[in-house]
């Protein structure tokens, strides 16, 4: 392979890559269809984002007003495409560590608030939220 042929292979992949990232960047879809509406994922953020007070009242009842000087909350929500939770994960730590059962309380309690959120409707099937909260005393 010459230079020339060399130097027009990696300058053509480049661009396929380029091209390709763009695409994913701008949230384009490669079945001609129309993407779901962006609308969506903001509502369903900002869902969260109301309902963080509740989130708030049960790390300060169930962690901070109980000794602990932080805890972190994380959690992945499925939300589907008629707004209705379709599963989730949560985890907590709390600091100083080793208290497993205001652990437990604090998931319990966050679960709780998780259970009470209405989501609007959606064009996506599926849609998957992440957020992690640390709150800390100092």
């Amino acid at each position: 392979m010459s230079v020339r042929e060399v130097l027009m292979s990696k300058i053509t992949w480049l661009g396929i890559t380029a091209g390709v990232l763009l695409f994913a960047l701008m949230g384009g879809s490669s079945d001609g269809k129309k993407s779901g509406s962006k609308a969506a994922p903001n509502a369903y953020e900002k869902v969260l984002d109301d309902h963080k007070p509740a989130i708030v009242d049960c790390v300060m009842e169930q962690a901070i007003q109980k000794g602990a000087s932080a805890a972190t909350i994380s959690i992945k929500v499925l939300v589907n495409g008629k707004g209705q939770l379709f599963g989730s994960e949560l985890s907590a730590k709390i600091t100083p560590s080793g208290a497993k059962a205001a652990e437990k309380s604090l998931t319990d309690c966050v679960r709780t608030a998780l259970g009470k959120l209405t989501f609007p409707s959606s064009k996506n099937s599926l849609t998957e939220l992440r957020r992690e909260w640390t709150f800390a005393t100092k």
